[in-house]
């Protein structure tokens, strides 16, 4: 969807509100709400990157920032938990430089389905869905076959962290992307 596109969606939107009995209300809300969450993602995000340094030099500490993130709640209850959402972003963007880099060598690929393929359980679906939705983007058609035949189109809508309630194993799914990060960035 061009921007333009969500543009006009979001004044649309806004103007049915405008409409309605409550719709400044609602707007407001609305815009509090979304600004807590991006307030909540950037300090997981902070909070990340500070235990990427760490992650070879002081595991406990790198253990210790991500139990801090994932502590952050979402804004709302069914939202993702801004730690997953952070640790997501963080290996979008590198998987997207990698890519951007790369030019038309498709070389950049075959460490990251490397890494997919020695990943497991939550971590697995977490990263395979970020392939996923890459493989939407703007990718060659040689370099989507190659993630197709490793990550089924769709992928990207599965939520594994909706089940994963315990703060352990929360923290455990985003140190494990920040792995695959830290292994990526190696590579």
């Amino acid at each position: 969807m061009a921007q333009q596109d969500v543009d006009r969606a979001i004044r649309d939107f806004e103007a049915r509100l405008d409409r309605r009995a409550f719709g400044a209300a609602t707007k407001a809300s609305y815009r509090l709400e979304s600004d807590e969450e991006d307030v909540h993602v950037v300090a997981a995000t902070n909070l990340l990157m500070k235990a990427l340094r760490r992650l070879e030099s002081d595991e406990d500490a790198a253990v210790a920032f991500v139990r801090r993130a994932v502590a952050i709640r979402p804004t709302l209850e069914q939202e993702p938990v801004p730690a997953v959402v952070a640790a997501e972003l963080l290996l979008y963007g590198e998987l997207a430089d990698r890519h951007e880099a790369a030019g038309s060598d498709p070389a950049w690929l075959d460490p990251v389905l490397d890494l997919l393929a020695s990943a497991d359980g939550a971590i697995r679906t977490e990263f395979a869905g970020m392939l996923d939705a890459l493989a939407v983007g703007e990718l060659a058609e040689a370099d989507r076959r190659r993630i197709r035949a490793a990550v089924p189109d769709g992928v990207r809508r599965q939520e594994p962290m909706r089940d994963v309630t315990d703060p352990d194993a929360r923290a455990e799914v985003v140190l494990g992307l920040l792995r695959l990060l830290a292994a990526l960035s190696a590579r």
